[in-house]
């Protein structure tokens, strides 16, 4: 009787330990989740998108681009940022242009002249807020973009070149150094490459998983059809696989003792590619998405983790829309969510423990159909197809009321390239997944079988955590390095000059001077190209950091600083923190390659006719426009040759147009000293920055090819060193008679670089002579252009420039009622950035197309004020 009571104690008392234990794990799983709530709702994340209004660019055209920005806790248009960032990279990528939009309800608008761009090839433009850059930059805005060679002909875009020799750069990182690219050209020298990625994040030995993995030539180009064998390190066969969609495939395995690998035959040889290593503890987590009504989750784990409690988050946008907790038995647990409970997109999913582990976690993602209300669709009609004798053709746009929508209209026959993504498939997939999506459009045609499992292939890919639950959840820190803008700043710090020397050894003194960089009164005055002048003042803190507020400016401002203490200029160095910009990335090949526009599919194409009257009265008008005595210009038949033997005319502003002209790459070299003095170091000499561009490391060091430095103060001359040694730097660099073409970076004001061998000849012919002992080692020519007026240099002193927002230019179309009217070789025939539909949710408007137009594609884009896209109706 005692015995079976004390049992019965004991029993109680275990089993009371063990509800404790249970209740505190579950206490802090559900901390967890609130801890993400609480995260989104202080740091959400901000969502931008991109409608441009055409698909491929000639120099000379100008892109525009209309910006739609989202927050992850509202899930609707607006943002915490007031400040867009707006960048054009080009092939190599060097930020070609920058621009600030002014965000206002979320929405902002601008544009880019290409005018001045020197190389074609492809482009990269992409958008982020300041805000942006505390998380990963892999989900900022990024669109890859061709811009061809102006034609020959005004008005002739049948040829489409782009300089491909300068495209093989964005294939690797632009940040490799040497080191890094001979190790990815070792990587890519074996036959395939070859990736996997098990369902969950894991291998664990004895539990039956799904893998995913893709299939890569040596270009990473996808190996579309391709077969292999699983087998374990003895070669004993297990199954078959294939490739099924882009190279990329599945299958099941059990892992068991020995490790697995997959062999493929390809090019006549057997080649092994190992699996991830085997796990002996964990997780293996199954979902299912290819059924209609339900999104099923089976779980099974190894013996040493059943009967633990253990928690699984569904988090959509960054909000938390399921919490489950359970747990694991021998037999597994299984989980189910009903398809219509979770938002459309890209749900996240991570199973967890009390400490904060993660064991397993994956994305999947549900497409919108007409009828879920998940997108707006938007459906234009041309009232006529026939153009009016005034040139005119109107539009009629039907969307949701009161909705502000962007619309361009391009001639078809124009269209140089194919591009479908939009609104939908980047803010619903692309933007929460890695990498470029091949063909967006396709996982939104379609909810059935079919495009779930290509859907869901494509998660286990690209996958990748926006939101980081660790992160999100507290188990691991978030460093909030740049503040939200909510309007334009101008912030710093001060920074002793010893700190940017790198000084091992600080004494007493210095370290006393260093704590006096708090309560510095600084100045600043801002003055614009147009006479107005701002300014302001404030005082650091105790770390040396300040920030002005600067009212809503325009353009490019010279800016002067000067820091006071005591009455006294400071020997400190003003820094500006403005350096944030993202990595530039790599591109997926099939972001460079070029599709036809078809014709025939595309709904949004519309026929055009022009009566014989309207066409010839159109052609009439244009032909007078040609006329000089019509249009009250002279006609300039030949230009006269310039005379460079005429000594007067021999200066170097001449060659500085030239060098502009044929230049592959231009540098603003006050940009780039200001790179370095806002990081708080010394400017660098020419030769030693331009060899820190990966590019020319490479031209200069894997080719051997020499560097030629062009002087622009009074004459032209060369000079040069052939680098006969990869690895002997001290062989590469100049003479030492042109030293004076040496200084630091911010004594120039320009410089013009080109690949180009026999260029020296065309911008300095006059010392042609001289050419003949460079061009025997394939020279890289730097053209440098020092200040016509010099920077204020002073203690305490810092003359630099400050960005405001941006002033988009006006889309102006021709007027052909007024005679004359110039040559029309417009591709794209109307931009709107900001149509706003009326109560009835319809806008007309008017537009005028080309003399040669035959057809137009309308394209019509947005994002409605409840977050959702707003696409063209099928």
């Amino acid at each position: 009787m005692r015995r079976s009571l004390f049992i019965a104690i004991l029993t109680l008392l275990s089993s009371g330990k063990m509800f404790c234990q249970t209740d505190s794990a579950l206490v802090r799983m559900r901390d967890f989740v609130k801890n993400i709530s609480v995260f989104n709702r202080i740091l959400p994340q901000e969502k931008v998108y991109l409608h441009l209004d055409n698909t491929g660019y000639f120099q000379g055209e100008r892109i525009w681009f209309k910006a739609y920005a989202i927050r992850s806790d509202r899930n609707r248009l607006g943002s915490v940022s007031k400040v867009l960032y707006v960048e054009l990279l080009n092939p190599f990528g060097e930020i070609e242009a920058t621009q600030k939009v002014k965000l206002e309800n979320g929405q902002g608008h601008g544009d880019f002249a290409l005018d001045s761009l020197r190389t074609t090839g492809f482009y990269e433009i992409r958008a982020y807020t300041r805000y942006n850059t505390n998380f990963d930059s892999t989900g900022i805005f990024s669109r890859v973009i061709p811009i061809y060679r102006k034609p020959a002909t005004d008005g002739d875009f049948s040829k489409q070149e782009i300089d491909e020799v300068y495209n093989v750069y964005r294939s690797a990182s632009a940040t490799d150094t040497l080191s890094a690219y001979k190790t990815r050209k070792f990587r890519k020298a074996q036959p395939l490459d070859v990736a996997f990625y098990p369902e969950g994040g894991h291998l664990v030995r004895g539990l039956t998983t799904k893998v995913a993995f893709s299939v890569n030539l040596a270009d990473s180009t996808s190996l579309d059809s391709c077969t292999g064998t699983l087998c374990d390190i003895s070669c004993t066969p297990i199954c078959e696989v294939k490739t099924t969609r882009e190279g990329r495939g599945t299958f099941v395995c059990t892992p068991g003792e020995n490790p697995l690998c997959l062999k493929i035959l390809y090019d006549g040889k057997e080649n092994l590619y190992p699996l991830p290593d085997i796990e002996e503890s964990g997780v293996a987590m199954t979902v299912r998405t290819d059924e209609e009504k339900v999104v099923r989750i089976h779980i099974h784990a190894t013996p040493d983790l059943r009967q633990q409690r253990l928690g699984l988050t569904l988090i959509n946008g960054g909000d938390v829309i399921k919490f489950e907790n359970f747990r694991i038995t021998a037999s597994g647990h299984a989980i189910s969510f009903r398809r219509d409970d979770i938002p459309r997109g890209v749900s996240q999913l991570t199973l967890f423990d009390s400490d904060g582990r993660i064991w397993a976690q994956r994305l999947f993602f549900i497409a919108p159909t007409s009828g879920d209300n998940s997108t707006i669709g938007v459906s234009t009609t041309l009232s006529d197809s026939t153009v009016a004798q005034t040139g005119e053709m109107t539009l009629t746009v039907e969307s949701a009321p009161q909705t502000t929508i962007s619309v361009a209209v391009r001639d078809a026959m124009t269209t140089t390239n194919d591009h479908r993504a939009n609104a939908a498939t980047w803010l619903l997939l692309s933007s929460d997944l890695k990498g470029f999506v091949r063909n967006a459009e396709y996982y939104f045609e379609s909810d059935d079988a079919a495009h779930r499992e290509a859907a869901d292939l494509l998660c286990l890919v690209q996958g990748w955590t926006r939101y980081d639950w660790k992160m999100m959840s507290g188990n691991a820190p978030f460093v909030k390095k740049q503040p939200v803008e909510d309007q334009l700043y101008l912030d710093g710090r001060l920074v002793p000059r010893n700190d940017m020397n790198g000084a091992f050894w600080v004494s007493g003194k210095e370290k006393k001077r260093r704590k006096d960089v708090a309560d510095v009164q600084l100045s600043v005055n801002l003055f614009s190209r147009t006479g107005e002048i701002n300014k302001g003042k404030t005082q650091t803190d105790e770390q040396g950091y300040f920030a002005f507020a600067v009212p809503d400016i325009k353009g490019k401002w010279t800016t002067i600083m000067h820091s006071m203490k005591d009455e006294k200029d400071t020997p400190y160095l003003i820094t500006i923190d403005r350096w944030f910009h993202p990595t530039p990335r790599s591109y997926d090949p099939d972001e460079k390659v070029l599709t036809a526009a078809l014709l025939q599919s595309d709904v949004s194409v519309k026929y055009v006719t022009f009566s014989e009257k309207t066409t010839s009265a159109l052609e009439e008008s244009l032909k007078k426009g040609g006329k000089a005595e019509s249009a009250g210009r002279a006609i300039v038949k030949a230009k006269r040759r310039y005379d460079w033997r005429n000594a007067s005319r021999r200066d170097w502003q001449v060659t500085r147009k030239r060098a502009a002209k044929r230049s592959q790459f231009h540098f603003d070299m006050q940009a780039e000293a200001d790179n370095y003095l806002d990081q708080g170091k010394e400017p660098p000499s020419f030769i030693s920055w331009l060899l820190s561009k990966p590019i020319f490391h490479e031209e200069i060091y894997k080719n051997k090819r020499a560097l030629g430095i062009v002087g622009g103060e009074s004459q032209c001359a060369a000079y040069m060193r052939h680098a006969s040694d990869i690895e002997d730097r001290d062989n590469l660099g100049v003479n030492d008679e042109t030293d004076e073409n040496n200084e630091r970076i911010d004594y120039y004001e320009d410089a013009y670089i080109s690949l180009e061998h026999n260029i020296y000849t065309y911008i300095c012919p006059q010392s042609a002579s001289d050419y003949v002992t460079v061009s025997n080692h394939d020279p890289i020519h730097a053209f440098i252009y020092p200040l016509i007026m010099h920077k204020v240099v002073k203690k305490g002193w810092r003359q630099t420039s400050f960005l405001g927002y941006n002033s988009p230019a006006t889309f102006v179309q021709p007027n052909y009622s007024e005679l004359p009217p110039e040559e029309d070789h417009r591709r794209t025939l109307y931009w709107n950035p900001d149509l706003t539909t009326d109560e009835n949710g319809t806008a007309t408007i008017g537009f005028i197309p080309t003399p040669g137009c035959r057809a137009v594609f309308i394209s019509t884009e947005g994002i409605a004020t409840d977050g959702r896209p707003i696409v063209k109706a099928e």
